[in-house]
């Protein structure tokens, strides 16, 4: 299959802020400045927060709509046959469970290319048995970090010979040094959707359990929204009411985030390869985070990062008053975390190795 063949068509389940429908948003785009035609299905609405960056993009965005789902299942393969779609680039695992029954239905060249963007197991019964029905049909399953592939594989019996650990990459900016705020403050981020699974509780944990003359040496500014953003607020004024805490709610536009933080704070029990991470390290912004899934593939402890263990909000609280009073410490990481990314994790090696599986007639 050439090149100049090649029609894709990128499945997520949204288009709300996360890090697999980004990196979907500029693979696409990419792909169609490289001359390859890309668009995005989708199981979300016009509403979702990413659609106007997609439309900004000119990255055509069809949705499944209908209240049938049949009628949804029609559409889609009228979609895929009529745009004469080769490759269909699902990034969602609530997608490929949704269209299974139709799987039979798509031309037989239509290669289907499975991408798992976190390192969640998908281990109950119901999902064991999906991945066993997807197989005849999957031609490739890539995973974005070494440890989400283990995951899968430990728990589901598919063929190692049709994986391939394809780290996600990014857009790296031109290097600039971003306004930090006087020497008496530093500025912590917390960016993405608000869920027991991200930890954000443990950050305000960690705060909590510092004195009050150490409190006051930070601010704290969430961009996000989700179900926890209650329980976060609450748990905010009644034990931080002395510190500045902004809930931003969705920002959509990333250079507005990282102008307005000096440190991002991950504190997820479960990870793939981050593009919160990734994209604060192309920022010059130094990431505190958890040492699981793909963060330890990211950061190098003290040198292109911190890293602490899930949960532990007493080292997360040291680790946090160690960079306020090691400004040293602090620009050593936002330059090796800038050059780490810059060398090691560009969006165009993620679209070669993209391209090598899309072009295989295996």
């Amino acid at each position: 299959m050439s090149n100049q063949k090649i029609k894709i068509l990128h499945g997520v389940s949204s288009l709300n802020l996360g890090g697999a429908e980004r990196l979907a948003i500029d693979v696409c785009h990419l792909q169609n400045k490289e001359g390859t035609p890309s668009s995005i299905y989708s199981l979300g609405t016009e509403n979702d927060a990413l659609v106007s960056e997609a439309k900004k993009l000119n990255i055509s965005v069809t949705h499944a709509i209908g209240n049938s789902r049949w009628y949804k299942y029609t559409q889609f393969i009228k979609l895929v046959k009529s745009n004469n779609i080769t490759v269909l680039h699902f990034h969602s695992p609530a997608l490929i469970k949704f269209l299974l029954p139709v799987f039979w239905l798509l031309p037989k060249e239509t290669k289907i290319i499975y991408t798992r963007h976190g390192a969640a197991p998908y281990a109950t019964k119901s999902w064991r048995l999906i991945h066993q029905l997807i197989k005849p049909f999957v031609k490739h399953i890539t995973f974005v970090s070494n440890d989400a592939r283990d995951v899968f594989h430990k728990n589901h019996n598919w063929p190692l010979s049709s994986s391939t650990v394809i780290k996600n990459g990014i857009i790296v900016p031109p290097k600039s040094k971003l306004i930090k705020t006087p020497d008496n403050v530093l500025r912590l981020g917390s960016i993405g959707r608000m869920d027991p699974i991200k930890g954000q509780k443990y950050l305000l944990q960690a705060l909590a359990e510092m004195a009050k003359e150490q409190q006051c040496k930070f601010e704290l500014h969430f961009f996000g929204h989700g179900s926890e953003f209650e329980n976060l607020s609450k748990y905010a004024l009644q034990h931080l009411g002395a510190m500045k805490i902004v809930f931003h709610g969705i920002v959509k536009d990333r250079s507005k985030i990282y102008s307005q933080i000096d440190i991002q704070v991950v504190c997820s029990k479960m990870e793939g390869l981050s593009l919160a991470i990734m994209e604060a390290m192309a920022n010059s912004i130094p990431t505190v985070a958890t040492n699981v899934g793909g963060n330890p593939e990211l950061i190098n402890h003290k040198s292109t990062g911190m890293l602490f263990e899930y949960a532990d909000t007493k080292t997360l609280s040291s680790t946090l008053i160690e960079l306020y009073n090691n400004r040293n410490l602090l620009s050593s990481i936002e330059e090796n975390a800038y050059n780490y990314i810059a060398i090691d994790y560009s969006l165009s090696v993620t679209l070669d190795k993209y391209n090598k599986i899309y072009s295989t007639n295996s």
